[in-house]
């Protein structure tokens, strides 16, 4: 067994042995913040001799508490029963086996779904007005999100926000319905885990009490990404008597959307009058990419003031750190391409995006051309997005048979008031349901729906058989679909924002292919090599793994680019990192309602930039003299350091 304390930097030796009740650690990126907390854990039993099983150690993910246990256990020569685990299994550990309750049931998300759409269909009428048709499963989603949004954050306001205004005020009624189901089905969801252990431990203090004699030192990882609820629960854990060892960085907290506030670093050091220590050197990073992130996360004010330093000694060279302008981005996509095929061969490339769409669009770049890549991230794959689903129920409505589910998919968008018991019958949906209408005469508005259903059956024949590019751009502009979502999502702007993205993607997409039949072929195979990259699992350093590249399976070198969202990307490494779309509107993304969501999105970046260890290379695109675009304005003190136009 190794000395505990031999290697450790000065601040680093000050957090392992630290005997303050609490501690918050701020370990920027690459600081060694895993290797501290190894050794705080081996500290506390060795040297002030805790037990083991005293000990409960939380992280943010699975993968995160096994490698750190991993770590541990390499570190000792036997095994130790510390407790490591994730917010979640831990707290659904504790709630399995707590005094006097029974073991809970986790509730999949299609079963959610159900419960959420009766509900929904019993508190909202399904034809509240002759002018609107609800579909429960439709908007279950949208109740879905608020629930988990309020669960983790105690932010009514904010829930409500996430449902379509005419919608919000039944958000009560459908929480308190949908509780009382679950809870009487006996069901736990993800946000329960850690809802429900809140509760428990406020309606029963015993029950706290004896969990609070159970862990005597708790150490948590990630500490920015703590929610509101996470925070309430760990206090009540630690009770009065708990060591708590808190690591975390305010400028790596990127998890806003689900509820996580780097203010909570500042409130866990004053509710606990916290010891802080700041582990301040770098030692992932060279000293120019160091330099150029932090040149950026400067300009974020609310942020505990740091200044890391890099602990390695590399000669300062112009190809560490490059910005590259491109006119458009098929050239930008282009050059990307040409590096992840000849350049830094030996290197582990990372090709980090903002959003899962523009990761997708590059990703689908890529297969076009044959180019092997890696994207496992557990994401909707872009054709199954329900803004392509609706696109291309109407293309296959229109040119391969007349399927009476993708017409029933479409029909009401844009809203035509027609239900799906007219479409049945023997001959094609579209007039079944015009001969349904013209013999109900006495249905609301008949004589207008068939007007409509007429007009959409014209629609259908003049788009047939033309190129795809025309058929998507006929159904977005001239049938409505676009107009559809606007109206839709009108209260929604970063989801309405998201479905026009998508369908730009596919007009893009569809401008590539003369056929319908090629681009459904592609599509598919898409899909196949998305599902097979997605489940695939890392093998060993230097062996080989198969790869996505254009529907053929390739064994290829261990090191091929891997893409991935910056999300995604929190604590890894790469040797390469490639950013592309520096551009606004990515970089903050979308329309930023103040400065804490710009500051927030600056963290994003910040993030991508720090997963380098050698080379960081950015690229944006500047566009046409007619189509201009501007660079991020996080590149602002960037832009003259590096820059290098194509």
């Amino acid at each position: 067994m190794s000395n505990i304390l031999d290697g450790l930097s000065e601040a680093q030796y000050k957090a392992v042995t630290t005997t303050s009740r609490a501690c918050l650690l701020l370990a920027g990126p690459g600081s060694g913040k895993t290797h501290t907390i190894t050794a705080r854990i081996r500290y506390l039993i060795h040297n002030r001799g805790v037990p083991p099983e005293n000990i409960l150690v939380i992280t943010f993910t699975k993968d995160a508490a096994l490698s750190m246990q991993k770590r541990f256990n390499e570190s000792e020569e036997g095994i130790y029963p510390v407790m490591f685990g994730t917010f979640h299994s831990v707290f659904y550990q504790i709630l399995r086996t707590g005094r006097g309750h029974s073991p809970k049931k986790l509730l999949s998300d299609s079963y959610k779904k159900r419960i959420f759409s009766k509900v929904i269909s019993d508190i909202i009428p399904l034809k509240r007005s002759e002018k609107e048709r609800l579909i429960p499963g439709e908007i279950a989603p949208e109740f879905i999100s608020a629930v988990s949004v309020y669960k983790n954050t105690d932010d009514l306001k904010r829930a409500k926000s996430l449902i379509r205004e005419d919608l919000s005020s039944y958000f009560e009624d459908i929480f308190k319905a949908y509780e009382y189901k679950r809870k009487k089905e006996g069901f736990l969801d993800f946000d329960d885990m850690v809802y429900d252990l809140r509760n428990l431990f406020n309606m029963n203090p015993e029950e706290a009490v004896f969990w609070n004699k159970r862990f005597s030192h708790i150490l948590i990882d990630e500490y920015q990404d703590i929610n509101k609820v996470q925070y309430d629960t760990v206090k009540l854990l630690a009770g009065e008597r708990a060591e708590i060892f808190a690591v975390g960085d305010d400028d790596q907290s990127i998890y806003g959307f689900r509820g996580s506030e780097p203010e909570c670093l500042r409130r866990f050091r004053d509710d606990y009058n916290a010891e802080e220590i700041y582990l301040d050197l770098n030692f992932r990073s060279n000293p120019d990419i160091v330099d150029v992130s932090t040149k950026v996360i400067t300009e974020n004010k609310d942020r505990f003031v740091k200044n890391q330093k890099s602990a390695r000694n590399d000669p300062h060279l112009n190809e560490h750190f490059r910005i590259k302008t491109f006119e458009d981005q098929k050239t930008e996509y282009d050059f990307i391409k040409t590096m992840i095929e000849s350049s830094y061969e030996s290197d582990n490339l990372g090709i980090l995006f903002r959003t899962n769409l523009q990761m997708q669009r590059f990703a689908s770049f890529l297969k076009s051309k044959d180019v092997p890549f890696e994207m496992k991230e557990k994401q909707l794959c872009i054709y199954d997005h329900p803004a392509c689903t609706d696109l291309m129920s109407y293309l296959e409505y229109a040119n391969i048979g007349k399927d009476e589910d993708k017409l029933y998919r479409v029909i009401n968008k844009p809203l035509r008031y027609i239900s799906r018991e007219s479409l049945v019958g023997i001959a094609d949906p579209l007039d079944n349901a015009i001969v349904y209408y013209k013999n109900n005469p006495d249905e609301y508005n008949a004589e207008k729906r068939v007007a409509s259903l007429q007009t959409l059956k014209k629609d259908m024949d003049f788009v047939k058989d033309r190129s795809p590019y025309l058929q998507v751009r006929y159904i977005r502009q001239k049938i409505g679909l676009e107009k559809y979502y606007e109206m839709n999502f009108r209260n929604n702007v970063k989801l309405l924002e998201e479905y026009k993205a998508v369908l730009d993607f596919m007009s893009d997409d569809a401008a590539e292919y003369s056929t319908l039949e090629d681009w459904l072929l592609f599509q598919e195979e898409y899909r196949k090599d998305f599902k097979e990259g997605r489940d695939k699992k890392d093998t060993a350093k230097g062996k080989t793994k198969t790869a996505v590249n254009a529907g053929k399976t390739q064994t290829v070198r261990t090191n091929i680019s891997e893409l991935m969202t910056v999300h995604a990307s929190k604590g890894l490494e790469f040797d390469t990192v490639i950013i592309p779309d520096a551009n606004e509107g990515v970089y903050p993304h979308g329309r930023l309602s103040g400065i804490k969501e710009t500051e927030e999105e600056r963290r994003i970046f910040y993030v991508a930039m720090t997963r380098a260890k050698n080379r960081l290379l950015i690229t944006c695109v500047t566009g046409t003299k007619d189509h201009p675009r501007s660079p991020s304005r996080f590149l602002n003190n960037l832009l003259n350091h590096g820059e290098d136009k194509t």
